[in-house]
């Protein structure tokens, strides 16, 4: 049986990779090696269902002046713990840190891995554009094949780079959504398709910046000048301003308090892509919710503009405050388009493990 040697950052939700592993096991043959970098430890919070060894070496991005040497100590461990003469294929659930283990170990053995591009690559590349190209391209450039989770994550590479090196990148690339926890998938919610007259708005991300909040707080406040009922709901960012009677925080986030969040409010606002590690779209359309978001980001090209969501200005009052409107008006109407994507089989990690397999199998993993 064929070998799969996944390689993961902390910053990896680990129930995401579960939801993978379980279904692939008896095809494939699973095992994993967790790097730290600079996120959030999540892995003892979720048993994995593979034999997993903790690397010692860190791997962090944000070292300008260790990165390589970081990589090439844990690509080190890798080698002295595992056969790697066993492996068939590398599975790196990342560019940073995961993926620049495998490049570096691909070269040491000639072993060939796939990119899954993570949300928190894309925020790293956007917060530092001159390492994304010279750290993260070259992992790209080698990868056999390359897995972007939406449309939104090649358009964000494909502006970074040049025309030459997106033909050659993006002709090895494959789109598979992220999956949803199964959890999602068995609460399947809608809200009663009526114009709304209040509007509950919900503001969330994982590791929130707050400065998405400003510009959602004054759209709500122009809102309130023209006698429309409007409130907020902001989760996953610790804000110590006082935002006024119609703001609720939510600092902390986790699986049960999106989910009361989602059912308790009515149109939800997706993060820019720069300001949060996952922005909880798909969650969101779960429970039945029209989506406001950046342009180009989210939900971009699932379905055409106002009919699942709106697409707008993130950073303009006015733009947020006339998607409301207009989401608020249509709101039946965009119920029913939600209404029809479920059961959400785009999501469903049912569905998704095939998809990796064939990745796998197009990359030299059969």
């Amino acid at each position: 049986m064929k070998q799969i040697l996944h390689l993961y950052a902390d910053n990896f939700p680990l129930s995401r990779l579960n939801e993978l592993v379980s279904r692939t096991e008896g095809v494939v043959c699973n095992m994993g090696v967790a790097i730290p970098g600079c996120g959030r430890d999540n892995r003892a919070a979720t048993t994995l269902k593979m034999p997993t060894l903790p690397s010692p070496a860190p791997c962090d991005p944000t070292s300008l002046f260790h990165y390589d040497k970081m990589v090439s100590q844990a690509a080190t461990f890798v080698e002295q713990h595992i056969p790697m003469s066993d492996v068939t294929l590398m599975h790196a659930h990342s560019i940073w840190s995961g993926g620049a283990v495998a490049y570096e170990l691909s070269c040491r053995h000639h072993i060939p891995y796939i990119i899954a591009a993570d949300q928190a690559d894309m925020r790293f590349w956007h917060e530092n554009p001159q390492r994304g190209r010279k750290t993260g391209l070259p992992v790209l450039e080698h990868a056999e094949r390359i897995v972007f989770h939406d449309t939104n994550q090649q358009d964000f590479i494909a502006g970074r780079i040049s025309d030459q090196d997106a033909d050659r990148i993006f002709s090895r690339a494959r789109t598979i959504p992220d999956g949803l926890d199964p959890f999602w998938l068995q609460n399947l919610y809608l809200h009663k398709p009526v114009s709304l007259v209040h509007t509950r708005l919900l503001l969330a991300g994982e590791q929130l910046s707050p400065k998405s909040v400003s510009p959602v707080k004054r759209a709500v406040q122009l809102l309130h000048k023209k006698n429309y009922n409007v409130t907020l709901t902001v989760a996953g960012c610790s804000v110590t301003d006082d935002l006024g009677p119609s703001v609720k925080i939510l600092p902390e986030l986790n699986q049960e308090t999106l989910f009361q969040a989602l059912r308790d409010n009515d149109i939800y606002i997706a993060p820019r892509l720069a300001d949060s590690i996952h922005p909880f779209y798909a969650e969101a359309l779960s429970q039945g919710m029209p989506i406001i978001h950046n342009s180009h980001e989210a939900p971009h090209g699932l379905c055409p503009d106002g009919e699942i969501s709106y697409a707008t200005d993130l950073d303009s009052a006015e733009e947020i405050a006339a998607k409301v409107l207009l989401a608020s008006e249509r709101f039946a109407t965009m119920e029913q388009h939600i209404a029809d994507m479920h059961p959400l089989h785009l999501f469903n990690w049912d569905e998704i493990y095939r998809g990796y397999l064939r990745v796998y199998d197009s990359a030299g993993g059969f």
